[in-house]
């Protein structure tokens, strides 16, 4: 795999893929800025297993998953290179700052190497950067 562009070459790239330029472009860089995801509520473990084999299949950066899913994830994703992340305070942040502490705890008990925090978007509204 190629390393990854800097921002300004990825600008470069992007503006001549839109501007119909032929051509071979290397994107092979592309998957290792994917974060693959699903978040909606009662996913199956059939469908984290297929968002987990895309991931790998395609060498994506990390799979996103609520907190929940996290430990059948990480075990499917063990050693690949491919992280599991987990994704606290989903979906619009508004629960206690002591609620997404106790989750990220629990995430990272589970598996998870990085977190996705969702920022309680009610307070960010009301400019309350405190809560």
């Amino acid at each position: 795999m190629s390393k990854i562009p800097a921002p300004h070459e990825i600008q470069e790239i992007l503006d001549s893929l839109r501007g119909g330029e032929s051509g071979p472009q290397d994107l092979s860089w592309l998957p290792a800025l994917i974060d693959h995801t699903i978040l909606k509520p009662g996913t199956t473990q059939a469908e984290l297993q297929k968002v987990c084999e895309e991931a790998l299949r395609h060498r994506f950066a990390t799979v996103c998953v609520r907190t929940e899913n996290v430990s059948f994830c990480a075990g499917l994703l063990a050693g690949s290179g491919v992280k599991p992340i987990a994704v606290v305070g989903f979906p619009d942040g508004d629960v206690p700052t002591a609620d997404k502490q106790a989750e990220t705890r629990k995430a990272v008990a589970l598996g998870a190497q990085e977190i996705d925090m969702v920022l309680a978007k009610s307070q960010l509204r009301k400019r309350n950067h405190h809560e």
